[in-house]
């Protein structure tokens, strides 16, 4: 080989070798991934059976299923794209089941874990068998976009979701009193429980329980008694007879005692129906009391009706009723203790109802105030009978509350505020008063459901609001919302009123932000400058603007975030970004997302939705190389010698 031939062939190798040196890097390196993902959460329940009327601590496993838009070969970072970050779940009041339990802390979830958890839940008495939804609030935070480039970038997202568990109110017995007769006072002997089963179910093996709850009423020998029932079918009457006692001072009242019918349904699965029952002693005579009425409030002069049945087999003539306050929060007409009343005759069966005027102090509790009562008759067979009886006079507390000039700003996908006037219309002052609104469906959530108002006279008003969120998943329109209102009267006794039904409009979406496209060019294998113009398009003040830009390959940026110092409603604000796209990519319009941190004009720190525009990816306008990335200028010095290498060799045999 001639000297000159081993000159060319050496060049040529060299030139190879260069060129290899610079380019076999850019097709040899594997292309780093960009993950998108994001939980799936879902909950269950296996034991999930409540019985009416009670509270019950059920176990809800919170599952992740995670979902992988765009993979990557390292699970690590796949995991970190779909793992439930600080979940909390909170249950939610719905229909006839409240929450008991609140926020309830679960830590991570990753993808395929299930964990448990307990929440404590309680069924209204009148609950209708069947299977109910309870929702259930979620909260966590994920990272749904994270990339291998420049050591994982990553964004993260807080979620508020609601999701539901499946439970089943059982199909139970229950049992309502008829009738309750007991001894005089003074003597012992039967006390009888007329009961029927109302509920939807037979009980087996019923046994009946008697406890009382005072000591005018002695029953058994340890405060209680107990009778055995076999089956009992729903809709089956059944009297049961237990042994007791009532001391002499009892009076004619009712006493108080707790009934208990624990008893096993037809799967064999065990229950204990539980309720109070009013044990009246025999009043010793013919006239029962059937009602005691009024219609004066604490502080008001009114009626007071105290309705009489005869329950005896023998008219009687000249009745008459002497009625004697025992204390002072009660008198009669001129503030006197005392008043009386003449009936007449009264035959067997026949009801006759005793009116006089009374009075209530101004700070007479919502109580029974006794009052005894000498009934005096005739008979065919006995002149001058008198039979005495104590009944208990209590002030009309039918409490009313309204709650008017009712004004919102609900949107679909968007904080809002309800708002109304909450007045105590009367006729008593009350204390402790706390509202409860309750949402029209699972896509609309009342942040704060609770208030409290504290102590309201009659006739005093309050200004109360409510934070509302409105789900993304709703619809417009109008919304049947209920307040349920919690008092306690001047004697300390726990009521709740009626609830307060009113309608409310959910206006249709309007995102918080307006973003369109500006100046959005790119050319293949170059950088660019674009332009976003961002608008408020809410109805008030918005600071402290953090955008940030993600883009995917071919894509790619290099100035990403962006800052807005404050935004009023209606303005427009260009923003700028700087956005790369690959040599290879091709001549069509590429997504790029932006999402805002902002903070509103409550103070609150909030992080927007993603919006997507699109990039227009053009033809290279650089020439050679205009489809390489842009590399330092020491790469591309071997590629300027490469064609030089051939000349140099033989400029230097010439010399």
């Amino acid at each position: 080989m001639s000297p000159p031939e081993a000159s060319r062939i050496a060049a040529v190798v060299l030139s190879i070798a260069l060129f290899a040196s610079v380019f076999a890097p850019l097709f040899a390196a594997p292309a780093a991934a960009n993950v998108t993902g994001e939980p799936e959460i879902s909950l269950t329940a296996g034991d999930n059976r409540l019985s009416a009327g009670e509270t019950t601590q059920l176990q809800v496993s919170v599952i992740n299923r995670g979902e992988i838009q765009s993979g990557s070969s390292n699970p690590q970072v796949e995991q970190r794209a779909t793992t439930a970050r600080g979940l909390t779940i909170e249950p939610l009041d719905d229909g006839p089941i409240t929450a008991r339990s609140g926020e309830t802390a679960v830590g991570n979830v990753q993808d395929g874990a299930a964990i448990p958890e307990v929440v404590q839940l309680t069924v209204a008495e009148d609950a209708d068998p069947g299977t109910y939804e309870v929702p259930v609030r979620v909260r966590y935070k994920y990272t749904p976009f994270v990339g291998e480039r420049g050591g994982f970038s990553q964004r993260d997202e807080s979620v508020s979701v609601r999701r539901t568990v499946e439970v089943v109110v059982d199909e139970e017995a229950d049992f309502e009193i008829r009738d309750v007769s007991a001894p005089a006072p003074g003597d012992s002997g039967a006390v009888e429980l007329d009961l029927t089963n109302t509920g939807e179910a037979a009980a087996n093996d019923a046994v009946v329980s008697l406890e009382s709850l005072t000591e005018d009423l002695q029953l058994g020998t340890s405060g209680s008694s107990e009778a055995y029932v076999d089956r009992w079918e729903p809709g089956e009457n059944r009297t049961v007879t237990l042994s007791g006692s009532v001391t002499d001072g009892a009076g004619i009242r009712a006493l108080p005692a707790s009934l208990s019918v624990e008893y096993t349904d037809d799967d064999d699965v065990p229950f204990t129906s539980r309720s109070t029952v009013g044990v009246t002693p025999d009043t010793g005579g013919v006239l029962a009391v059937a009602e005691v009425d009024s219609t004066a409030g604490p502080g008001e002069q009114g009626e007071i009706g105290i309705t009489l049945e005869h329950t005896g087999e023998e008219s009687l003539e000249d009745v008459t009723v002497d009625l004697t306050s025992r204390e002072a929060g009660f008198t009669f007409g001129a503030a006197s203790n005392s008043a009386s009343a003449y009936i007449g005759s009264i035959a067997p069966g026949e009801q006759r109802t005793v009116t006089v005027g009374g009075q209530f102090a101004e700070n007479a509790r919502t109580r029974g105030y006794a009052v005894d009562m000498a009934i005096g008759y005739d008979t065919g067979e006995t002149t001058g009978a008198t039979q005495r009886n104590t009944v208990g006079v209590a002030p009309d507390d039918d409490q009313t509350f309204t709650f008017e000039n009712v004004d919102s700003s609900l949107r679909v996908s968007q904080d809002g505020t309800l708002r109304g006037t909450f007045t105590n219309v009367g006729p008593n002052a009350v204390e402790n008063v706390v509202v409860t609104l309750d949402p029209p469906n699972q896509n609309v959530e009342v942040l704060e459901p609770q208030v409290a108002l504290g102590d309201l006279d009659s006739g005093e008003s309050v200004d109360v609001s409510f934070d509302v969120e409105v789900a993304s998943a709703a619809r417009s329109g109008p919304r049947q919302f209920s307040l349920r209102t919690n008092y306690e009267t001047l004697d300390d006794d726990e009521r709740q009123a009626d609830a307060i039904q009113f309608r409310q409009s959910v206006e249709p979406r309007r995102d918080v932000f307006g973003v369109e496209a500006r100046n959005t060019n790119v050319s293949a294998g170059e950088e660019s400058r674009i332009v976003l113009a961002v608008t408020n398009q809410r109805n008030e003040t918005v600071t402290d603007v953090s955008a940030k830009l993600f883009a995917s390959s071919p894509l790619s940026t290099s100035d990403d975030e962006a800052y807005i110092d404050e935004l009023e409603p209606g303005e427009t604000v260009e923003v700028p970004f700087r956005v790369s796209a690959s040599g290879s990519a091709m001549q069509k319009d590429y997504p790029v997302s932006v999402d805002f941190q902002y903070v509103d004009s409550s103070g609150e720190t909030r992080l927007s939705e993603s919006y997507r525009v699109p990039v227009s990816v053009q033809e290279s306008s650089g020439g050679l190389f205009g489809s390489v990335a842009p590399t330092s200028a020491l790469g591309f010095a071997p590629l300027l010698l490469v064609p030089l290498a051939p000349l140099a060799l033989r400029l230097r045999r010439r010399r």
